[in-house]
């Protein structure tokens, strides 16, 4: 949402909030499992170890607030999700 202000194609002015859920996940960053273990550890360890100065930058453009450290995450993390989806009945193909 935050790039769409920017680029002013959202106007929250034009929108009421009536609900507000529990922090959601970020997109995952993913590495094949069928990579090199060496390049999936690089990989890993400069994501995880990234500069304070690189997070807000993309935080803000992203429209993230408050910009945070990476951090690792498995499928559990985005099991609220899930359990939203299937809810609502939702298949990947509505997503």
């Amino acid at each position: 949402m935050g790039t769409a202000i920017k680029e002013g194609t959202f106007k929250q002015e034009d929108f009421r909030q009536i609900w507000k859920s529990e922090p959601i996940p970020n997109d995952p960053i993913t590495v094949a499992a069928s990579a090199d273990p060496e390049f999936k550890k690089a990989v890993k360890d400069a994501l995880l170890n990234l500069p304070a100065d690189d997070i807000a930058e993309v935080a803000d453009y992203l429209g993230v607030e408050p910009a945070g450290q990476l951090i690792e995450v498995d499928k559990a993390t985005y099991q609220p999700l899930f359990d939203l989806a299937k809810t609502m009945n939702l298949t990947e193909e509505d997503v």
